[in-house]
């Protein structure tokens, strides 16, 4: 009993000191500094004035949807191939790809740069300076390609072989076995990916010239604003979506938690 007092008090205390981030920002955008009062001037100024904010808010939530989903696509069948080949080829190729993960990626964008300046000579596209140039990059990342083929490499090999006796494909095998099994380490994995390219910074540093093309994340730090409450104001519409995407998965991971331990608890009053 008293451990677990303990317990509560050591989550609640640690709860907090991660939440205090969150309510100081919160607070700090409907209170008016300089007059110490309550305020929600700075929410009004903010849909009445700036809708280059809400242009740029959405066309970020755009942008990273289109990484997040191109990049699953891309990293389940990548992912797939390299949990089920046994070639030299297959292991020389995933050394590849982890190699590359572990890179930093202020050292990546620099032999992009150079590509995208490549394929602009050779061909007739533009990249630079267009969201294309921060998408493509983002959805043949390599972190899910690794992180799917462990969890892929875990299934037992019975599943394969009688999807294989059936006269199943492989893409019938990916659609029937892979995804259904896999949803919520997908769940988790997009949550990840969310995260980083919703708050990305150095590819549109670096990309991107055009104030209209620049993400949110970068945006809001050229706001120049005399009102700091303003500016906490856009950091609250910023944290919307991870804060809803956040609880979506949680609230997903929960639910199957429930039925897992209700399965087990049904199954062990049959005994």
């Amino acid at each position: 009993m008293r451990r677990r007092i303990i317990e509560n008090i050591l989550a609640i205390v640690i709860s907090i000191i991660f939440l205090l981030p969150l309510i100081s920002i919160f607070l700090l955008s409907i209170i008016d500094l300089q007059r110490q009062t309550l305020s929600y001037n700075q929410y009004y100024l903010l849909f009445k004035e700036n809708l280059e904010f809400f242009y740029l808010y959405f066309k970020s939530f755009l942008i990273t949807m289109l990484i997040v989903i191109g990049q699953l696509v891309i990293s389940i069948l990548i992912s797939y191939y390299y949990a089920r080949s046994k070639s030299l080829f297959s292991r020389i190729m995933f050394f590849v790809y982890v190699y590359l993960m572990i890179l930093p990626l202020q050292v990546m964008l620099i032999p992009t740069t150079l590509l995208y300046n490549q394929i602009e000579n050779i061909f007739p596209v533009i990249l630079f300076d267009t969201q294309w140039s921060i998408i493509l990059p983002g959805i043949f990342s390599t972190i899910s390609v690794f992180i799917l083929k462990q969890y892929f490499s875990s299934f037992p090999e019975e599943y394969f072989d009688n999807a294989k006796i059936d006269g199943a494909s492989n893409f019938d095998i990916i659609l029937k076995i892979i995804l259904p099994n896999s949803m919520y380490a997908i769940l988790v994995l997009s949550l990840l990916l969310f995260l980083e390219y919703w708050n990305m910074i150095e590819q549109g540093l670096i990309f991107l010239n055009s104030a209209s093309n620049m993400p949110v994340s970068l945006y809001l730090n050229s706001i120049n604003y005399s009102n700091k409450s303003y500016i906490f104001a856009c950091v609250v519409f910023f944290l919307l979506p991870i804060l809803l995407f956040i609880k979506l998965t949680l609230k997903v991971l929960i639910n199957k938690y429930k039925e897992e331990l209700k399965l087990e608890k049904d199954y062990a009053q049959t005994k």
